[in-house]
């Protein structure tokens, strides 16, 4: 690509390579801005995030940054946080927050909001608890991402009653939470099975007028596959539709899953039918990672099935060997007490 006349230009475009997931072209792009205009931040900031999940590549962009005279601003920092967020590393991101403070960078909602992540998709929810507490305590008023982040936490480490209790914590500081905060606790439900848990959630949320999404329903059917109710999760489907959504892609994902999990290949059958035949079509990738997974399952039942037979094969030939050999050492007894035998 053309390196652009005005720099307004070259971050306009660099910005639709990077998020069209051309991150290769917008690296070069702005590499090549940065030979022309070296101390452009909005430069630097841009390519630091084309390494979102990279943070070794972050932190030597960061570098090279601050050898070229430029000074790091709060973008600069957040977009280097979430680096270490995305790849679960809340070492990393706890330093990006000490180095912030030492450039005079008070750190916001945003900045523990994103070390909270870090310890969630490092699996540590009392790391996250911590970030959060620290975020109260340095007077800063927790909004409605930052508690659903947390909760969020929580549920990767299957951990609803941790989930419940933060949500509490945070409806005493007056953060009502939204459909996307509910559903992440339903989630915290689904991830340890208890379909119960989530159907009380999504209760809660219709009693508050919260509006379930379709993610919500989503979420609930994955509380059902995950406990091996594929019969349930369908039942979901006819709710999800009454309120306006119709199945997609992660619908028949989870519902595949169920139905293997509950070793029902008639019913897997069925929804893989179901899913060729949808409206509006699913992708073909969707078709193919449907279709992999019952025939994986098929085959595992196919393999099972022929291991039974032959053991009991095995059991039978066995069996009839020792009744042979009992039957031989019966007649050579009798051929020791009956003389005619002998002669």
């Amino acid at each position: 690509m053309k390196l652009p006349e005005h720099p307004k230009e070259v971050t306009f475009a660099a910005t639709r390579l990077r998020n069209s997931g051309q991150l290769d072209e917008a690296r070069d792009l702005l590499r090549r801005a940065l030979k022309r205009w070296p101390r452009n931040i909005y430069f630097w900031n841009v390519l630091l995030s084309c390494y979102r999940r990279a943070p070794k590549e972050a932190e030597a962009v960061f570098t090279k940054m601050q050898e070229a005279g430029v000074e790091p601003d709060r973008t600069t920092f957040g977009t280097l946080l979430n680096s270490y967020a995305e790849t679960g590393n809340p070492h990393g991101a706890d330093d990006v927050l000490d180095r912030m403070a030492e450039h005079g960078i008070q750190a916001s909602v945003i900045s523990y909001t994103t070390l909270m992540k870090a310890h969630g998709q490092a699996a540590n929810p009392k790391g996250a608890r911590r970030a959060f507490d620290q975020m109260r305590e340095d007077g800063l008023q927790a909004d409605v991402k930052a508690v659903t982040v947390l909760i969020n936490a929580y549920a990767k480490a299957g951990a609803p009653d941790g989930a419940e209790e933060a949500l509490q914590a945070a409806k005493k500081d007056g953060v009502n939470p939204n459909a996307m905060t509910l559903t992440t606790l339903m989630d915290a439900y689904a991830n340890v099975s208890d379909a119960e848990g989530a159907e009380r959630i999504i209760h809660r949320m219709q009693e508050r007028g919260v509006e379930p999404t379709r993610v919500s329903f989503n979420t609930l059917i994955k509380a059902y596959a995950e406990a091996g109710q594929p019969a349930e999760g369908e039942a979901v489907i006819a709710r999800m539709q009454r309120a306006g959504f119709n199945p997609d892609s992660t619908t028949f994902r989870t519902l595949m899953t169920g139905y293997l999990r509950a070793d029902d290949l008639d019913g897997a059958q069925q929804l893989l039918e179901r899913a060729r035949n949808s409206e509006p079509g699913l992708p073909d990738r969707v078709l193919r990672e449907l279709e992999e997974k019952y025939r994986h399952k098929k085959q595992c039942f196919e393999l099972l099935s022929q291991l039974q037979r032959a053991r009991e094969e095995e059991r039978l030939r066995n069996r009839t060997a020792g009744l042979w050999s009992r039957a031989a050492k019966s007649l050579r007894r009798l051929k020791a007490r009956l003389p005619f035998f002998a002669s």
